[in-house]
């Protein structure tokens, strides 16, 4: 490209050399921009987790339980229980474990009401039940409350064996089958729900007889080693 000057002579503009010159630069500047593009995009990539990680860990720890104890199928006596469970997580779905429950028992109110006809059966106090158990959870999953969280839980099925001691001095050898909820609070604190059928055979005056003693179990678990460390972080 060129002009004419008024002697009548053609030039050639110098503007020639400075339009590659914006081409180089144009070019540079996108080749950098491409650059960054494919950093960022590496960045994103690893924090992409294909697998999520759980937030609710038990494999190969200890829970430590204090519970609570509430029987749910009496009419003539009354018992409420404090104990604790000790339970060893050998994977995160299964784990066996101990437990004790002290009892404290009373007349409920009907047995007070009807004893005064002198109709009233014979009642046994429980004092204490030892034993130990397995414990599988299936299933776990979370959920939102009240628009925060998420809430981590878990449901799992237990079956133990054992012995009661009813009365004075007598053992009843027991067994039990049940199940419940764990809520995760925080890494290391959970809270357990449970309901489990204890059965043993008692032995009244009438006649030996087959007991289902049916109980609500809650208390605040602590998981230990208190954290815990993915290998692999992704």
């Amino acid at each position: 490209m060129g002009v004419i000057r008024q002697d009548g002579r053609r030039c050639t503009l110098a503007g020639r050399g400075s339009w590659w010159s914006w081409v180089g630069c144009v070019g540079f500047f996108a080749l950098i921009a491409a650059r960054v593009s494919a950093q960022e995009a590496d960045e994103t990539q690893k924090n992409i987790r294909v697998l999520q990680q759980k937030t609710l860990i038990r494999y190969h720890r200890v829970e430590v339980v204090p519970t609570f104890t509430l029987a749910l199928n009496e009419t003539l006596t009354r018992h409420l229980g404090v104990g604790g469970q000790v339970r060893f997580h050998i994977t995160d779905e299964w784990a066996a474990g101990a437990e004790y429950i002290k009892y404290f028992g009373s007349d409920s109110a009907l047995a007070t009401d009807i004893s005064a006809f002198g109709v009233a059966k014979e009642t046994r106090y429980m004092n204490q039940y030892f034993g130990a158990h397995a414990a599988w959870t299936p299933l776990q999953a979370k959920f939102l409350f009240f628009g925060k969280g998420p809430i981590h839980w878990d449901f799992g099925l237990t079956a133990g064996l054992g012995a009661t001691r009813t009365g004075a001095s007598a053992y009843r050898v027991t067994g039990h089958l049940g199940g419940g909820f764990r809520f995760l609070l925080w890494r290391c604190l959970t809270l357990n729900l449970e309901v489990r059928d204890f059965m043993f055979m008692e032995k009244y005056r009438a006649g030996s007889e087959f007991v289902n003693n049916v109980v609500f179990t809650t208390g605040i678990g602590v998981l230990v080693p208190f954290t815990y460390h993915y290998e692999y972080p992704k």
